[in-house]
């Protein structure tokens, strides 16, 4: 028997939903709205260059998450060409962001719990 790890379509829908939730941290972070360029360099800052987000991902995530609510955009000027769009994180990607992290940490402490377990079994 052989095992095999999650299909690629299992890991590319997994990471699109953690790049989601880095895209709320980053908009509910910031005081103010920034741009698709920006949210992929802080995303590249936080992971220190472990996790890259094509463009086109990235854009095509926004503009999802912009219609299911989570966020919203406005076009502003730009001096340095072109306008661009803005993006901010609206209440209900806040809300879902917070019972997300609330989720999140509940798990972690779950699996520091059962790490003492199993590391108290050890000896």
């Amino acid at each position: 028997m052989s095992i095999r790890g999650p299909s690629r379509r299992v890991r590319r829908k997994f990471l699109s939903s953690v790049n989601k939730l880095l895209i709320l941290l980053i908009l509910g972070s910031s005081p103010k709205p920034i741009y698709g360029y920006q949210i992929a360099k802080i995303i590249r800052e936080l992971s220190e260059g472990k996790i890259t987000v094509n463009t086109s991902t990235l854009y095509s995530m926004l503009r999802k998450m912009e219609k299911d609510g989570l966020i919203r955009s406005i076009w502003r000027k730009s001096t340095l060409g072109p306008p661009r769009r803005y993006y901010f994180i609206t209440e209900s990607g806040s809300q879902l962001f917070t019972e997300i992290i609330t989720y999140l940490r509940m798990i972690t402490k779950y699996a520091e719990k059962r790490k003492r377990i199993f590391e108290f079994g050890s000896d």
